[in-house]
């Protein structure tokens, strides 16, 4: 039987505090997300695996320093009609006519949750990002980022893979293909962090057979180099290239 991973669409614990200052380039330092935290039905995002994805050898990494990691404006939705295949590959691509920034650096604070007491979690650990307004929505996440009153939160776009051991689920992350600009209507704005500390929106159960189709098929999104290279780094979730604990298909 076909591997299974999970397509996550998360919002994790992070926002903006207040008004915050860009440098001299334009760039927002912000929290993205976080690792070493439960989400709201208890399962546990692990630093262990998901780290690796921050080193600079990783695929992900290695687009963020070719200066080609950038965000779309809400999460892809799962329109009406389409196919998982179909599904699969608007989830794999970034569509350049909803890009809202770019990220130039991506990286682990490891002291975030010792730094930060108020969130009563030390071991937590916080993906840092720097974020730029751009491309055709560059110009409402700008408006965001400006209005002291208005949160901002990102939400990340991967494929994870789940284990159960002693009765608690973990959520291992395999790869990382973004993070969207999401927003939460009445959500208290612009105090602290966005809340819940993590709040699972959607996920849906991808195998093996949807990107190797998706590859087969080649729709003209992915025939760009850039989503090509994420869909190859999809397969390879389900080829052997990562070693991770068991996984349980039952969620």
């Amino acid at each position: 039987m076909a591997s299974l991973v999970k397509f996550t669409a998360t919002k994790l614990p992070a926002g903006k505090k207040g008004l915050l200052a860009c440098d001299d380039n334009g760039y927002f330092t912000m929290p993205v997300g976080a690792l070493n935290v439960f989400n709201s039905v208890g399962a546990y995002y692990k630093l262990e695996g998901a780290a690796e994805l921050f080193k600079g050898s990783s695929v992900f990494m290695r687009r963020v320093a070719n200066g080609c990691l950038k965000g779309e404006t809400g999460h892809p939705k799962r329109l009406p009609g389409m196919t998982m295949d179909q599904y699969m590959s608007r989830i794999l691509s970034i569509e350049e006519t909803n890009v809202c920034c770019h990220f130039k650096e991506i990286w682990l604070d490891e002291n975030y949750g010792r730094n930060n007491p108020q969130f009563n979690n030390p071991n937590m650990v916080a993906i840092m990002a720097k974020i730029k307004p751009a491309g055709p929505k560059g110009d409402a996440l700008k408006a965001a980022f400006e209005n002291n009153d208005e949160n901002v939160c990102f939400s990340i776009r991967s494929l994870t893979r789940d284990y159960v051991q002693r009765g608690q689920v973990f959520k291992v992350i395999e790869q990382i293909i973004g993070w969207d600009w999401v927003t939460e209507p009445g959500i208290a704005m612009a105090t602290q962090w966005s809340a819940p500390a993590l709040e699972t929106l959607q996920e849906d159960v991808v195998t093996q057979r949807n990107v190797e189709k998706m590859l087969k098929v080649r729709p003209a999104s992915v025939s760009l180099e850039d989503n090509l290279v994420i869909a190859q780094e999809a397969l390879q979730v389900f080829t052997g290239s990562k070693k991770e604990p068991p996984l349980f298909t039952k969620w």
